[in-house]
C-alpha cells in the first residue's frame, strides 16, 4: 500500500532564493537582558554581548575572537559548564543554572537560561542561546586572595594531617616490631638461664642426697656445676653489657695488649670445643720479629674474641675455623686487623643488618636450635667500636660460611 501526502500550500520560497541570515549581534541589545551570548558544543563563542564589557577591557568589534583566543571570560569549572551545554544539546530542553565565571582578575556568579538553538528538520543541535544576569555575589580580588588563603591554608592542614597519620602509623608499627623483638629475645633469654640453672641444681641435689658412689664422681658432679655456672654467668654478663650498651655508658681502662698472648689465651679456650666436633682450627699471626701491642682492653678484647670464635665454632658443622691478624702499617694509626673466618651455615644477604641490632635476631628458629642470646656479635660491635675500631661481616650467603673482622690501633 503506497501513502502519498499532498499539501494545500504552495511552495512560498523560491527554490532559487539564496538564504540571507539576519546578524544576531544587531539583535542582541534590542533583547533586553544583560548578558547573552552564543556557543557551539565546545564551549566557543559564535556572538557575545554583555552590558558589562568594560570589565573584559578589549574592543567590542572583535570581542568574540578576544574571548576564544583569551579565555578571559569563561567558567570557573569548565567541566560541569560544558556538561550542561551537552546535556541540553542532546535533550533540547532549556536549562537555567548558577555558575561563577571568572573575568580576568574577579569572579562573578551569574545566573543563566541556556537555550538550544533549533536548526532545521533533520539537522542536528550544535549551537546553544545563553541568556543571564549578574548576581550580587561577586567577589573583589582582595575577597578572593582571602578565599584562595583560606583554601590553601585548609588544604595545607590536611595534607600535614595525613602525613602525621602516615607518620605516627610506621612509628606505631615499629614500635609494636621492636616489642615483638624484646618478646622474643626475653623468651630466649629465659631458657638459656633456666638450662645452666637446672643443671647447677640437678648437680649439687644428687651431691647433697649422697647419690655418688666415690669421690671422682662427687669432683666430676662438682666440675660440672662449676661450668655450667660459668657459663650462666657469661650470659648474664652479656645482658648487663647490652643493658649499659643502650644507655650508651661504656666506660673502659686502656693498656697495651699483647696480641700474641692473647691469641695463646684464645686458643686454648676454644680450641677443645672446636676439636670435639671434628673441626679444623688454624691461628695464624703476622710473621714479624717483634711483638704485637695494641691499644685497648685485654678483658674486653678476650670477651670479644671469645664471642667470636666461639660464634664460629657453634654455627660450623664440617670444615674449620681460622683465626688470623694483620698488621695495616699503612694507615695513621695503624691497626690491626683481626679475622675469624668458618665454613659455617652462613648468612643470607637480607637478614646481615639485624646482625648488629639488639634485640634483633636474624632467624628465631635458629636461635632456638643454637642456643645463645644473640648479643655477641652486637656487644662486640659496640665494644670495638669504644676502643676506637671497626666491626665487618661478610657472608656470600647461607650455606657459604661467614667471615666478621675488626680493627683496633696499634699501641
Amino acid at each position: 500500500m503506497t501513502i502519498i501526502a499532498n499539501t494545500q500550500f504552495p511552495n512560498l520560497i523560491p527554490p532559487n532564493l539564496e538564504f540571507t541570515p539576519l546578524s544576531t549581534d544587531s539583535l542582541f541589545p534590542t533583547l533586553g537582558t544583560e548578558l547573552i551570548y552564543t556557543q557551539d558544543s565546545s564551549g566557543r563563542y559564535l556572538h557575545f554581548h554583555w552590558d558589562h564589557s568594560a570589565y573584559l577591557g578589549c574592543d567590542t568589534e572583535r570581542i568574540v575572537d578576544f574571548l576564544n583566543e583569551n579565555d578571559s571570560f569563561a567558567p570557573v569549572d569548565k567541566f560541569v559548564y560544558l556538561e550542561h551545554l551537552h546535556r541540553i544539546l542532546s535533550s533540547s530542553v532549556p536549562e537555567r543554572v548558577k555558575c561563577w565565571f571568572k573575568c580576568n582578575i574577579e569572579l562573578f556568579e551569574l545566573e543563566l537560561t541556556i537555550t538550544p538553538i533549533l536548526p532545521r528538520f533533520g539537522q542536528p543541535i550544535t549551537t546553544v542561546l545563553v541568556m543571564g544576569r549578574l548576581l550580587p555575589s561577586k567577589i573583589n580580588p582582595q575577597a578572593e586572595l582571602e578565599l584562595a588563603e583560606e583554601v590553601a591554608e585548609q588544604i595545607g592542614t590536611a595534607i600535614a594531617h595525613a602525613n602525621l597519620y602516615k607518620v605516627v602509623e610506621e612509628y606505631q608499627q615499629k614500635a609494636e616490631a621492636a616489642d615483638r623483638l624484646k618478646s622474643e629475645f626475653l623468651a630466649n633469654v629465659s631458657h638459656e638461664i633456666r638450662t645452666p640453672l637446672n643443671g647447677i641444681i640437678g648437680f649439687l641435689q644428687l651431691i647433697l642426697a649422697g647419690m655418688t658412689d666415690h669421690p671422682e664422681e662427687q669432683n666430676e658432679f662438682i666440675t660440672e656445676a662449676h661450668e655450667l655456672s660459668l657459663h650462666l654467668l657469661n650470659i648474664l654478663n652479656n645482658i648487663l653489657d647490652a643493658a649499659t650498651i643502650e644507655t650508651g655508658k661504656i666506660e673502659l681502662d686502656f693498656s697495651p695488649v699483647n696480641l700474641n698472648k692473647l691469641f695463646e689465651h684464645i686458643e686454648s679456650l676454644t680450641r677443645p670445643q672446636a676439636e670435639i666436633k671434628n673441626l679444623s682450627f688454624y691461628v695464624e699471626m703476622p710473621i714479624i720479629s717483634d711483638k704485637i701491642l695494641v691499644q685497648g682492653n685485654y678483658q674486653r678484647l678476650l670477651q670479644v674474641m671469645l664471642n667470636l670464635v666461639g660464634n664460629a665454632i657453634k654455627f660450623t658443622h664440617q670444615g674449620g675455623i681460622t683465626v688470623s691478624a694483620d698488621l695495616i702499617a699503612n694507615k695513621h694509626p695503624a691497626v690491626v686487623k683481626v679475622t675469624v673466618a668458618d665454613t659455617g651455615i652462613g648468612v643470607s644477604p637480607d637478614n646481615q643488618d639485624k646482625l648488629f641490632q639488639l634485640f634483633s635476631q636474624v632467624d628465631g628458629s635458629r636461635t632456638r636450635q643454637y642456643g645463645g642470646t644473640g648479643l655477641g656479635l652486637v656487644i662486640s660491635q659496640r665494644l670495638i667500636q669504644a676502643m676506637g675500631g671497626e666491626v665487618h661481616f661478610y657472608s656470600l650467603g647461607e650455606g657459604f660460611g661467614s667471615t666478621v673482622t675488626f680493627t683496633i690501633p696499634v699501641y
